[in-house]
């Protein structure tokens, strides 16, 4: 195990040369063993190791094992430093947009849970903050990439397992929409991918964690009610504007169903808060307003 004392001239995690990878027995042990890292490993190293089978289309290795292991080790205090997590943040952000774009392929692993991982990244720094302001904003602006330009959207594959690539960007927005100091203009960047997130089929639960980043937003003390409104005016003209255009608009329809599902999950746990605060209680009454009010 290691401290978060960094230690003097130690190379960068993500630039040490790949070991010869171990297989699924070892992994499996650790996993049988309450995920910890074994008696005088180099775990910065075996972290290293996980987080290279984000793109691995074997589900077990890239998600029961490579992700599991590795989000405890980054996410439990005392296994990994600081310096090692930031260097894998390095290496997760450079994959997060590799074939960006591309219709559906098996690259969309390799996005997906370089952002899942991220995501344990950015609830590490929840709950005790090491990350730069700097490095916050970077994770905010290359997730709501993602959402703005992932063409290839698919929940399960059959023999491959989760892709889920809003789904999981949807987790790491959720965590960064927590954190401290979010701009206006970052708040605004998040509606606008939250926008782009619901303009699909969204059939494996994506509008559930899509409400998690809102949920997180519309808590915020800082939270800007106006463009809020705004954005839910926008969607709900684009609603009822479903039923006006001929012919019919199918993925408009999504859109709009989505919109609406992400939109309920919210208020109603506004609704079931007795503790909310005045804030989330004007959002509730401003989404109830824009797409629920009777008459």
């Amino acid at each position: 195990m290691r401290s978060d004392a960094p230690a003097a001239g130690r190379v960068p995690l993500a630039l040490l040369p790949l070991a010869a990878s171990h297989d699924k027995p070892f992994w499996r042990a650790i996993a049988a063993a309450n995920y910890a890292p074994p008696a005088g490993a180099d775990v910065p190293a075996l972290a290293l190791e996980l987080a290279r089978t984000a793109g691995d289309t074997d589900p077990e290795l890239r998600d029961e094992l490579g992700f599991e292991i590795c989000a405890r080790w980054v996410r439990r205090p005392g296994i990994l430093a600081d310096e090692d997590v930031r260097a894998l943040l390095r290496l997760h952000l450079a994959n997060i947009h590799k074939g960006l774009g591309e219709a559906e392929s098996d690259g969309v692993f390799l996005r997906s849970f370089s952002a899942l991982h991220l995501a344990q990244i950015a609830a590490r720094d929840l709950k005790k903050p090491f990350l730069t302001e700097a490095e916050r904003k970077e994770l905010l602006q290359s997730s709501c990439r993602v959402l703005r330009e992932e063409r290839d959207r698919r929940g399960w594959v059959e023999g491959k397992g989760w892709a889920h690539p809003i789904a999981h960007n949807a987790d790491l927005l959720a965590n960064l929409a927590r954190g401290p100091g979010l701009a206006q203009d970052e708040q605004r960047a998040l509606l606008a991918a939250l926008d782009a997130g619901l303009a699909g089929p969204n059939a494996c639960g994506e509008n559930e964690r899509l409400a998690a980043v809102l949920g997180a937003l519309v808590s915020r003390s800082d939270f800007v009610q106006a463009d809020f409104e705004r954005w839910l005016a926008e969607g709900s003209k684009a609603a009822k504007a479903v039923w006006e255009v001929k012919p019919f608009d199918l993925a408009a329809f999504q859109k709009s169903e989505n919109t609406k599902a992400m939109l309920r999950a919210v208020l109603l746990a506004i609704l079931l808060d007795p503790k909310s605060p005045e804030g989330e209680r004007r959002a509730g009454d401003a989404i109830r307003a824009a797409f629920f009010a009777q008459g």
